[in-house]
């Protein structure tokens, strides 16, 4: 049971500064911002090895910052993030992930170490084709079968290097969905002799991942009719040692995770397998340096020069005075199509909560929706929502300048697209300039062009920050996935939530194993559950197993 409502965010002295302030920015358009300090631009960036942040277009003055910097040491974050970096049960923490990508031999968890060597080590195996299967054959495919922290993570970051996947090594897929179709398709591609699955779970019981890995098992028995083939031909990671073996799985073949590491952020653990399989020992360790260096940044930075922390605040200001309820990441660089997903991933699973970490309701907004896109296909998605819509939303620009393709003038035109779109998201077009525009359009106005006015005028004054990376590399994706984390714990403290702790499935989960007894049962217990789903089940059963009875 929750306890009272809780609003001890909403009673700090700088928040009620900023309701004050918000009055006077509210009005305020950006143009004029721009138009009266060109300046503005050189104080509102802000740069991290090759990652630059500007942050110029959003609907803040110098005024805002100093009033959310002073909220942000009122709510005690510089506490916050030096417990974050602590092990320990008092810190009140559950994820100690950056511990991982702390690769200094002097503060290097002796535990951590062993693991990424076993990795390295398994890695090299792998590439020098030295892992076969049962028939001898080398292995040439890799199914990773997880879900969650165990799957999106990893296959994000798959697909954002895949510039860097090694030519020695094996084609990679994920199976994650229950569906059958997801794995029978996949199955479909490959050959039992030279398949190597690798089943990512914390607990090795989530029901999803066991229902594909038995399906994957059953299909290497029908060819090999051996049991002993399983052996060679899974992998397991997980915290649960004695549930692996029980499946097959022997122990040079299991990688171990740790209760510390919540499942979000696993990919920095055993976890990351896949992605060093597929990118390399070099590039994987330049993944985790990466990480390491935005955590060190966001550790020791002042809070007026934090990346992390800025961003969290801009985060905040929208969220909770502007009462914006999304916020859209939008990428413009083809191998980060899957980033948006991960984010999501990363930001609502941490703080979208109504319950502060001490067990009270919260009585002010916490985590926005996030959602997004890549590239130039969400311009002809949902753009005109951005530019035009009645609701306000916040949007982070993340582009690459150099391209791993030959064709840089393609990209030049990517780049174009993502900085052009920032400028009009911010600028708008009024009706002035839009008659201008048209009059210097070939055939000048026409009555049309009158009846159309309003709708080609711009209101502008949406809001956005720009990352702009010099190359999308191993290094630069974990300065960039250690940013979003950093900023959904900036932001979670703030709110005083605990953004490491996940309980989002578990009440679904509950729920599912009882409806998938009633689909193995003739009748449905009374008051198990509403009408609604009584019928509901009812229907799926005369539907699916037409020949047997049912009732509820």
């Amino acid at each position: 049971m929750t306890k009272s409502t809780a609003s001890r965010f909403t009673s700090l002295k700088a928040y009620k500064q900023l309701q004050d302030h918000f009055e006077y920015c509210s009005e305020l358009h950006m143009r004029r911002l721009f138009s009266i300090d060109p300046e503005r631009h050189k104080r509102m960036s802000l740069e991290f090895d090759w990652l630059l942040l500007d942050y110029s277009k959003n609907r803040i003055t110098d005024t805002t910052l100093k009033l959310l910097f002073e909220l942000a040491r009122e709510a005690k974050l510089d506490d916050a993030i030096q417990a974050m970096f602590k092990s320990g049960k008092e810190t009140g923490h559950s994820s100690l992930h950056t511990a991982i990508r702390n690769r200094d031999s002097d503060s290097q968890n002796t535990e951590v170490e062993l693991t990424l060597k076993r990795m390295s080590s398994f890695t090299e195996q792998v590439h020098n084709h030295e892992v076969k299967g049962y028939s001898n054959k080398a292995i040439t495919d890799i199914v990773n079968i997880g879900i969650g922290g165990s799957e999106l993570g990893v296959q994000s970051v798959c697909c954002a290097l895949r510039p860097y996947h090694q030519p020695n090594a094996l084609d990679m897929h994920f199976v994650s969905n229950v569906d059958g179709a997801n794995i029978e398709e996949t199955l479909a591609q490959l050959n039992p002799e030279t398949t190597l699955f690798i089943i990512s779970s914390k607990r090795f019981s989530n029901a999803e991942t066991v229902t594909n890995a038995q399906t994957a098992k059953r299909w290497l028995l029908a060819k090999s009719n051996n049991i002993s083939s399983v052996a060679k031909h899974f992998i397991a990671i997980t915290t649960q040692h004695e549930a692996a073996r029980s499946f097959g799985i022997t122990e040079d073949y299991t990688f171990k995770l740790w209760d510390w590491v919540d499942d979000r952020f696993a990919i920095w653990s055993a976890t990351g397998l896949p992605i060093m399989l597929s990118i390399g020992i070099k590039h994987f360790n330049d993944f985790l340096d990466g990480a390491y260096e935005m955590d060190e940044h966001y550790k020791t930075a002042p809070l007026e020069e934090n990346m992390p922390v800025i961003m969290a605040l801009i985060g905040v200001w929208y969220n909770n005075f502007f009462k914006a309820e999304s916020q859209a990441i939008l990428t413009y660089d083809y191998h980060l199509s899957d980033l948006p997903k991960y984010i999501e991933q990363i930001d609502m699973q941490g703080n979208g909560k109504s319950v502060d970490r001490e067990g009270n309701t919260v009585d002010y907004p916490t985590g926005p929706i996030i959602w997004g896109g890549n590239g130039l296909h969400t311009q002809h998605a949902f753009y005109q929502m951005l530019h035009r819509g009645k609701k306000i939303i916040p949007a982070d620009f993340i582009v690459s300048m150099r391209t791993h393709s030959v064709y840089q003038e393609q990209h030049n035109q990517l780049f174009s697209n993502a900085i052009a779109q920032a400028e009009a998201l911010m600028r708008g077009r009024n009706l002035q300039e839009t008659i201008t525009h048209i009059e210097h359009t070939p055939g000048g106005f026409d009555q049309n062009d009158i009846d159309a006015l309003p709708h080609r005028v711009y209101g502008g004054n949406n809001p956005s920050n720009m990352l702009l990376m010099q190359r999308l590399t191993p290094k630069s994706l974990g300065i960039i996935l250690a940013l979003y984390e950093h900023k959904t714990f900036t932001q979670g403290a703030i709110w005083g939530l605990n953004s490491c702790d996940q309980r989002d499935i578990e009440l679904g989960n509950s729920i599912s194993s009882m409806i998938m007894n009633d689909l193995r049962n003739d009748t449905i217990p009374a008051g198990q559950h509403d009408a609604s789903t009584n019928a509901l089940i009812k229907h799926y059963k005369k539907t699916v197993y037409p020949e047997c009875k049912h009732s509820v």
